[in-house]
């Protein structure tokens, strides 16, 4: 079970810390007003909630490109590679039913058809994957353009979703290609031109929101190991020095002790692999607002006792 499943469905676990509101700065350590909290939205949110996830993610993939071309640091392997690995797996699960039979339907023999041209699509889906991995490479040396890189990452979103979703919906860029039509998109309120623009939005916000900090050091996606593995291999978005951030795009700018268990749950796993690590952050991407931290107003052994609470519930919801 993921980290977030398991804050959502165990509400006892965010009343494991106080609320923590009144002790949240901005990047620089100054204390978050109330008016702080009513910075208006710069970049407005769009489509439905899973498509503002979507997006979510895709901007992640295009802030790490920016921050590893910036500070010169390795990028994981993508989620995405895991995504093409999984493809062919999930392709026989059934599918979620929509309430609608004609989209249902439809959806039903777009399986059948991914079943039947299961290797065209895998190669596809494979020579594109390399295509995006090949293009955030020659963007570290400018032989790639940012707008190819955010186009991109809306590719690898898909598939990150079927690492992550066990969503078989990345078929539509095969089906699109060779039939002109997709078969599971029809509940999409949004185009991919329309979720390009709003990353592209976002990284304006996120440049500016970062232009006078300087990192010496800089760690993307770091992974937790078997910490990781346990909750569903969670990762956090980065390192930043000793601060770990987690970004959000969020179309509210408030408090949520729902996130903060959630970036509580990255920072203990991060104690458990040693990394060093005394503030914790919230970016509010659409916003350009950070919402920060300082572990020092914790007792000392609390990320331990939130970690124990948090592999407890894991361990509990884990099949026999």
């Amino acid at each position: 079970m993921s980290l977030s499943s398991i804050i959502e469905k165990n509400p006892e676990i965010r009343k494991e810390f106080p609320n923590l509101k009144s002790h949240l700065t901005d990047y620089s350590g100054k204390l978050l007003k109330k008016e702080d909290w009513k910075t208006p939205i710069k970049v407005a949110s769009i489509g439905t909630s899973l498509e503002a996830g979507y997006i979510g993610t895709a901007f992640d993939y295009v802030a790490r490109s920016v921050l590893t071309k910036k500070y010169g640091v390795p990028e994981r392997q993508l989620v995405a590679v895991g995504g093409l690995e999984r493809f062919p797996r999930y392709i026989e699960v059934p599918l979620y039913p929509t309430g609608d039979t004609s989209i249902d339907n439809e959806r039903s023999k777009g399986q059948r058809l991914a079943a039947k041209n299961v290797k065209k699509i895998m190669n596809y889906l494979s020579e594109r994957l390399d295509f995006c991995i090949d293009n955030r490479q020659k963007f570290l040396t400018g032989a790639c353009d940012l707008d190819q890189i955010i186009e991109d990452a809306v590719f690898l979103t898909s598939l990150e979703y079927t690492f992550r979703a066990r969503s078989i919906h990345v078929a539509d860029y095969y089906f699109k290609e060779t039939e002109g039509k997709t078969y599971f998109s029809q509940k999409r309120m949004i185009t991919d031109k329309k979720i390009i623009e709003n990353v592209s939005h976002l990284l304006t916000v996120f440049l500016e929101s970062i232009k006078n900090i300087t990192w010496a050091q800089i760690i993307l996606n770091p992974g937790f190991s078997i910490y990781s593995a346990l909750l569903g291999g969670a990762d956090a978005d980065l390192i930043a020095d000793d601060c770990l951030i987690d970004i959000k795009t969020k179309n509210k700018l408030s408090y949520s002790s729902e996130d903060f268990a959630q970036l509580f749950g990255y920072a203990a796993m991060a104690s458990k692999m040693d990394y060093y690590i005394t503030r914790v952050a919230i970016y509010f991407a659409r916003f350009g607002v950070f919402a920060c931290f300082d572990l020092s107003n914790l007792d000392k052994d609390f990320l331990a006792h939130f970690w124990d609470i948090l592999s407890d519930k894991a361990s509990s919801k884990r099949p026999i």
